[in-house]
């Protein structure tokens, strides 16, 4: 369901699904969590994610609240379609996004 990945100054996750949405979301929540706790920077590689519903929007918030308490949670290679859904959310101002995971890392 997902891929991570060690590297300097943060972690990072790259679920495996196309679509982060209720039939995928529990799933995602229970093998992540626990990976990500206490970090204080993930980095969410959206590459193959192509839609978002609200419990992936849930999982993602969720990710955030897992972090250490000034963690950062940053998105890359996010598509149009969630890109679009985050703005329309208000969550595009909670949660930057970047071109690739390397300008995610880099900010």
């Amino acid at each position: 369901m997902i891929d991570s990945l060690e590297v300097p100054g943060a972690f990072v996750v790259v679920p495996r699904c196309e679509r982060l949405d209720a039939s995928q979301a529990l799933a995602f929540r229970s093998d992540v969590l626990p990976l990500i706790a206490g970090r204080p920077l993930v980095i969410l590689d959206l590459r193959d994610v192509a839609f978002v519903d609200s419990t992936g929007l849930g999982c993602i918030v969720a990710m955030q609240k897992r972090l250490t308490p000034d963690g950062r949670l940053r998105l890359a290679n996010v598509g149009s379609r969630v890109s679009a859904l985050l703005r329309l959310t208000g969550l595009a101002r909670i949660f930057p996004t970047y071109e690739s995971v390397e300008q995610a890392l880099a900010a």
